[in-house]
């Protein structure tokens, strides 16, 4: 995702109060980090810095269901907003990753697939960034069986996922998120103009079940 990104990423959020301070917030962060990235000589201490450094200045404490400009402005952060966080940083300094899936996780891996590769754990302020090999095929583990171990209690979803996110589908998933937060509160029919956006920009299974779910329930 790219900056040009957030303002799709922050139509969730209705106050445009909110909106202009957490791109004000995040443009902050991108301007440090523009002028820190070439003091670096090697980019894997450079990541090494922007991980923290996010930590410290934007993502505060871990909550459920915030939205990204909750994330940004007050520092709430679940795994999918600070992944979504991370990605736009990421993008806009031009530091190769991909965002991974699973069925109750996300993740991002920097350096795909070469022997730099690095797990970022977005929820783990103090030991998210994973660089040993064997540590991120552990990690990794956990996050696939957690596919069958967990279920939510609301959508219990028959997927088996791990895989990469592609162009704007993180959109859509911030988008599922708070669709689910408003079936926990009872509201359907917010639930259900909120999960037709989301089917806007990700059109898999894991969307398209939330649809029909929200659908069969008479609103």
């Amino acid at each position: 995702l790219r900056i040009a990104d957030v303002e799709e990423l922050l139509a969730i959020d209705s106050q445009l109060e909110l909106k202009s301070l957490a791109l004000d917030k995040i443009e902050a962060v991108l301007t440090h980090l523009k002028k820190r990235q070439p003091k670096y000589k090697s980019e894997e201490d450079f990541v090494q810095y922007l991980y923290y450094y996010a930590h410290q200045k934007l993502l505060k404490k871990y909550s459920e269901y915030p939205t990204l400009a909750e994330t940004l402005v007050d520092g709430r952060y679940d795994c999918l907003t600070a992944t979504a966080t991370y990605s736009i940083l990421f993008s806009e300094l031009a530091i190769t990753h991909n965002v991974i899936e699973t069925n109750y996780h996300i993740y991002i891996i920097v350096y795909p697939d070469t022997e730099n590769q690095i797990l970022i754990e977005t929820t783990d302020p103090l030991n998210g960034l994973i660089e040993e090999e064997e540590e991120i095929i552990s990690y990794r583990n956990q996050y696939v069986q957690s596919n069958i171990a967990e279920r939510n209690t609301l959508i219990d979803l028959d997927l088996n996922i791990e895989r990469n996110l592609e162009q704007k589908e993180l959109i859509g998933l911030l988008y599922y998120n708070q669709s689910i937060k408003e079936i926990n509160h009872g509201h359907w029919e917010k639930a259900k103009l909120i999960a037709d956006q989301a089917l806007e920009y990700y059109k898999k299974t894991r969307v398209h079940t939330l649809v029909n779910i929200i659908d069969s329930i008479e609103l």
